[in-house]
């Protein structure tokens, strides 16, 4: 089997922690790479989280990219933010759980970060 014969049950998930306007520009290079693989994918849920000082304009900027360029997208949100490691747990903990409640037609969760580079190439890998 390749990877690509499973996309039609597959969702992607990524996580996010929304810091300052850096963040903004991040994701524009990032989401120009990576579009083409993230519009593989019938749903892409988004889950992000912020730090207390994060400008609420940043996080709707945030999403709005996201939006623009993968229109499928959904959004989870979570304001509380627990740190590196908890806080990633959470985010992703969210992603499993509406998967599960919501998108009983998956089968297969791929999941990511929103700063890592990802290529088509991937799916033609046996």
């Amino acid at each position: 089997m390749i990877l690509q014969e499973i996309l039609g049950s597959s969702c992607l998930g990524t996580i996010a922690t929304i810091k300052d306007e850096e963040c903004l520009t991040k994701l524009q290079f990032f989401m120009e790479y990576n579009r083409p693989f993230y519009n593989q994918f019938k749903k892409v849920i988004v889950s992000l989280n912020w730090l207390e000082d994060t400008k609420p304009e940043f996080v709707a900027e945030y999403k709005h990219i996201w939006a623009i360029n993968v229109p499928n997208a959904l959004f989870l949100s979570n304001s509380t933010n627990r740190g590196h490691m908890f806080g990633t747990i959470d985010l992703e903990e969210s992603i499993f759980k509406y998967v599960r409640e919501n998108l009983r037609d998956v089968r297969y969760l791929w999941k990511t970060m929103d700063d890592v580079l990802l290529s088509e190439q991937m799916f033609s890998t046996p």
